[in-house]
This record gives C-alpha cells, sequence and structure tokens, in this order.
C-alpha cells in the first residue's frame, strides 16, 4: 500500500529566487484550454507512488522538489521546472526552505492543444518527465502569463490558446516535445473515465462497456497489469482528494462529498489508508 509521511522539517540555506505573487486557493480551468493551481506548505511531505494522469508543467518558486522513480531522484530547487508526461508514477517529496514554505505553480495544458502542438514537432516525446533548471527569467514570465490566461475570462480564447502553445515552445526549446499517451493501457482508459464522474456510483459492467469490452475481459486485463477496479477508483479519488486538500479551501466534508463519499469518517479512513497520514493532516501541512 502506498503511505504518506510528514517529514521533519530540513532547513536549507537557499537564497529566495522566486517570489509568487498571492494566489487565490481553488484549482482555476478552462475548458478546452487548460488548468492550474497553487501549492503552499510549511512542512515536509513524503507523497509515495503518485499516478500522475496528465501532462503537467510545474514551477518551484520557494523550497525544493524532489521526484523519485526507483533509484533515480531529481531535485529541482526555486525557479527551477519540470515538465511530467502523463501516466507516470513518483513518489514525490515537497521540502520547505529555510522560512518554512513550499511554494509551487503548476499548470496543465488541455490534450488537443498538446496534441496540436506536437504535430508538427521532430522532436522526441518526453518519457517520463523533463527537468528545467538555469531557465532564463521570461521563461517564469510565460509561465504566469499562461496561468493568467486561464484566470483572466476576458482573455479571448485564441489568445489564451496561444500563451499556453508558448509554454510548449518552451519544452521544445530543451529539445523534447509534451505529448499526450499514444497507447494509454487498460488502466490509464480507466482512470481517464473514472476521472470524468469520480463520485458516480460506478458499476462494473458500466464501465466495462464504456471501454468497449466485457466485465469478465476487463478485469483479466486490469490484473494482468497488476490491478482492479476497486484499487483504481480509490486511488483516483484519494489523489482527487489530495490535490483539493492541498490547492482549495474546501472543507474536507465537501471535498469527501466531491470525491464520491458520504461519509467524511469513511473518506478519512479511507484516504490515511492511501496516504499514510489524515486529511486534516495534510491541511496543517500548508
Amino acid at each position: 500500500m502506498a503511505t504518506a509521511q510528514i517529514l521533519p522539517i530540513i532547513r536549507h540555506d537557499r537564497v529566495l529566487a522566486v517570489a509568487a505573487a498571492p494566489v487565490a486557493r481553488k484549482i482555476e480551468q478552462r475548458a478546452g484550454l487548460g488548468a492550474c493551481g497553487h501549492v503552499v506548505q510549511r512542512r515536509d511531505l513524503l507523497l509515495a507512488r503518485l499516478v500522475i494522469d496528465h501532462g503537467v508543467l510545474i514551477l518551484v518558486r520557494r523550497g525544493e522538489k524532489v521526484l523519485r522513480q526507483g533509484d533515480s531522484e531529481t531535485v529541482l530547487g526555486p525557479g527551477d521546472a519540470v515538465a511530467i508526461g502523463g501516466g507516470t508514477v513518483y513518489d514525490v517529496i515537497n521540502r520547505p526552505e529555510a522560512n518554512g514554505i513550499y511554494e509551487a505553480s503548476w499548470l496543465m495544458v488541455a490534450p488537443a492543444l498538446i496534441d496540436r502542438f506536437a504535430a508538427a514537432r521532430t522532436t522526441p516525446a518526453i518519457a517520463d518527465h523533463l527537468a528545467l533548471r538555469g531557465m532564463p527569467g521570461e521563461f517564469q514570465a510565460s509561465f504566469d502569463r499562461a496561468t493568467a490566461s486561464i484566470t483572466a475570462r476576458d482573455l479571448p480564447d485564441g489568445i489564451a490558446a496561444q500563451r499556453l502553445l508558448e509554454m510548449l515552445a518552451w519544452i521544445e526549446h530543451k529539445g523534447f516535445h509534451l505529448a499526450t499517451r499514444r497507447a494509454p493501457t487498460v488502466t490509464h482508459r480507466l482512470r481517464a473515465l473514472l476521472s470524468a464522474a469520480p463520485a458516480r456510483d460506478w458499476a462494473a459492467t458500466d464501465i466495462a462497456g464504456a471501454l468497449g469490452m466485457s466485465e469478465a475481459t476487463l478485469r483479466r486485463r486490469l490484473a494482468a497489469e497488476d490491478t482492479s477496479l476497486t484499487a483504481q477508483l480509490t486511488d483516483l479519488r484519494m489523489s482527487l482528494a489530495l490535490t483539493l486538500l492541498q490547492v482549495t479551501d474546501k472543507p474536507v466534508g465537501e471535498i469527501a462529498h466531491e470525491v464520491g463519499y458520504e461519509s467524511a469518517s469513511r473518506f478519512a479512513t479511507r484516504f490515511r489508508a492511501r496516504f499514510g497520514v489524515s486529511p486534516t493532516t495534510i491541511r496543517t501541512a500548508d
């Protein structure tokens, strides 16, 4: 079972490289374009085996972010960014700096825009993740313009799209491009389906039908990928709850309902079983 831990604070004598303007604690979305959010934490937090369902760009503003896959570890400091491909799994540590704050912003570009950009590219697609270190100041300016294009509703869609495509151009400048997964596994297809309505009372027959196979075939193919319907539905719900706890001010009970639990106590039990800490502990970590 994947777990999370609240780690002892590790202090670092780093100079604050990037400051962020105050950002509302909510997930901003714009249909057909993308989504963005902002995370602030005041304790080290280790989250094991986080599934990154959709490609994402993360800009570290304060503290450090650590991505681990097996024996490989990538450490990102203030001003660094990372582009992570969808369908990847990492152990993630968000580590505060000397003043006790970790702060980062994330940006997800809509798949249609990613495909539009990638169609004419000859650079290789990012397999897992691409660290973007030592980027010029204009990179952060582009990132901030891109996230603002999602929140500024009076900005025309075409201009907003160009600002998001600009971020994909920065990745290409480093020799790669972000791509939607061309051949998703059954698990990836299942999570994409469930994420559209995480609170729904899903029936196995409905899921199988939506994926174009029998229930028996679906269970067999998931077993071949070392997982199950129940495991994936629970993990997806808990992962969404984690995001909502980190980047919104919604009450825990509301979040529980949003991910399919009428009982806040049952939700808390499932959350602790998945991440090793309670939902309220996540909140006290920010």
